[in-house]
C-alpha cells in the first residue's frame, strides 16, 4: 500500500468519525496502522493508533482502545514531540478512565498535565485537569477535585457560562473556608 492509498484510507475514517460512525473509523484506522506498520512508519503509525484509540473510545470499546493506545506515548518521547506524547497518555489515560482503573489514568493524566504546561499547551491542558478533578472526585478527594478544576479554569482562554458559574462557586467556597 502506497502513501496516497493511507491517506485515501485516513481520510475516509476521517470522514466517519466527523459522522459519528465510530465503528467504521475505527476500521479504517486500524488499516491505516497495519499499512503503517509494512512501511516502518512509526510516527505516523503511532499517531494512527492514538487516533484508532479514541475511535474505540467513542465506539464503547474501552479495553481495545487502551491496547492501541498503550506504549505510543514512548514513540514520541523518543521522537522529541512533546505535544503529541502528552496527547497519547491522555488517550490512554481515558481508556483507563473507562475500564474503572482510576488510579492508573489519575497517574497518566498527571504527566499529561505536567506535559502540556511543559509546552504552554494551556486548553489541551486545561481539558486533562478537568478530567483528573472528575476522577479525584469521583475517589472521593474532594479538596484535590477542586484544586484542579481551579486550575483547570485558570488555564481556559474563554469561560463559558458555566465555567464562570463553577468559579463563582469556587470563589464562594474559598471564602467560606477561609482558604482565600
Amino acid at each position: 500500500m502506497d502513501e496516497a492509498d493511507i491517506q485515501t484510507i485516513t481520510q475516509k475514517a476521517w470522514e466517519a468519525y466527523q459522522n459519528e460512525d465510530y465503528e467504521t473509523a475505527a476500521n479504517a484506522f486500524s488499516a491505516a496502522v497495519e499499512a503503517l506498520t509494512d512501511q516502518n512508519q512509526t510516527l505516523q503509525q503511532a499517531e494512527m493508533r492514538n487516533n484508532l484509540s479514541v475511535a474505540l473510545l467513542k465506539a464503547g470499546k474501552p479495553q481495545e482502545a487502551y491496547q492501541a493506545a498503550f506504549g505510543s506515548d514512548q514513540i514520541f518521547a523518543a521522537a522529541g514531540d512533546l505535544k503529541r506524547q502528552a496527547m497519547a497518555l491522555a488517550n490512554t489515560a481515558s481508556a483507563l478512565e473507562d475500564l474503572k482503573r482510576l488510579d492508573e489514568a489519575l497517574e497518566l493524566f498527571t504527566q499529561s498535565a505536567a506535559l502540556f504546561k511543559q509546552i504552554s499547551e494551556k486548553e489541551m491542558r486545561a481539558y486533562v485537569l478537568q478530567r483528573i478533578s472528575t476522577i479525584q472526585l469521583r475517589q472521593g478527594k474532594r479538596i484535590e477535585s477542586l484544586v484542579s478544576m481551579d486550575a483547570a479554569l485558570e488555564e481556559k482562554k474563554k469561560l463559558s457560562f458555566k465555567d464562570r458559574l463553577l468559579r463563582n462557586l469556587m470563589g464562594i467556597i474559598r471564602r467560606l473556608s477561609g482558604m482565600q
